[in-house]
């Protein structure tokens, strides 16, 4: 094995190592800031061959105007979710498989359909679970003094998550609200036609 090469006050990229936090199995483990302000302890291999540039602050979120964001319940200092209906991860380190911290960077979560159409994310806290966005919206942004347990879009687009755009109601409001109604008596005309 080699002898480690000191790197303390060396940039790389947007990192200025600050001193050495230890090892990983044989590899050299530095602590570093970053211009703008962060931290970042990463190992030596990763500075020198230019994966590590920066604290992640490069990845930030750019918030939309007017976009106001709150911790997710259940996952405060992990996620947060955004009035105008995005979620995102938080800035934070967390334990590695070798005990040493790793930055997780801030990003937005990629959403997709369920089965019902209506877009979901998957969060982490030892265990993966799925999470309706309009109901995370809700839950963060929207007061529920009579304890409705629905969640209704107003424009009936299950994609548009804005706060704006969601109302807490009864099942009885949401199935009657808008043109469900018609929707659903053209279904059923549609399947018996096809039966005949």
């Amino acid at each position: 094995m080699g002898k480690t090469v000191d790197l303390t006050n060396q940039r790389f990229g947007k990192l200025t190592v600050v001193k050495r936090h230890g090892s990983v199995g044989n590899r050299a483990v530095w602590e570093c800031v970053c211009d703008c302000g962060g931290s970042r302890v990463v190992c030596g291999k990763y500075l020198r061959n230019g994966s590590a540039v920066d604290c992640g602050c490069s990845n930030a979120v750019l918030d939309e105007p007017g976009e106001i964001w709150k911790p997710v319940d259940r996952y405060e200092g992990k996620y947060e979710v955004s009035n105008h209906g995005r979620i995102k991860s938080c800035k934070r380190f967390r334990k590695g498989k070798r005990g040493v911290a790793t930055l997780v960077a801030e990003r937005l979560l990629i959403q997709s359909h369920d089965h019902n159409g209506y877009m979901k994310v998957c969060l982490r806290d030892g265990r993966s679970s799925n999470h309706s966005v309009h109901q995370l919206v809700a839950r963060a942004f929207i007061p529920n003094p009579n304890g409705y347990d629905q969640i209704n879009h107003k424009d009936e687009n299950k994609e548009n998550n804005h706060v704006s755009n969601l109302e807490w109601c009864t099942q009885a409001y949401n199935n009657a609200y808008g043109t469900r109604m018609a929707r659903v008596k053209k279904t059923k005309e549609a399947v018996k036609g096809e039966r005949k």
